[in-house]
């Protein structure tokens, strides 16, 4: 799923209509401060241990994670427009 998907799940339901918007911001903001052109993917359906891959002779094949830095100035970013977007509609 992209990182912005997973973004939108931390939007409240009473919000969506208003506020969808909000994580493709946070996520635009942090793709351009980290130079990136492809939005980032998480993989939601499996766990980071590979124990069958090891199990069958085979090691998984490397892949980066964010870091808790990276997640804390996603969650700020997302947080900061979240409270724009609150703070617009009761306007």
């Amino acid at each position: 799923m992209s990182l912005s998907d997973l973004g939108g799940m931390f939007i409240p339901e009473a919000l969506q209509a208003d506020c969808g918007w909000v994580p493709d911001a946070a996520v635009a903001d942090f793709m351009e401060a980290e130079g990136l052109e492809q939005e980032p993917l998480i993989h939601s359906k499996a766990t980071t241990g590979g124990g069958a891959l090891y199990n069958a002779g085979k090691q998984p094949k490397p892949f980066s994670c964010l870091t808790e830095a990276e997640f804390g100035a996603l969650t700020v970013a997302l947080e900061g427009y979240l409270g724009d977007c609150v703070a617009e509609s009761e306007d």
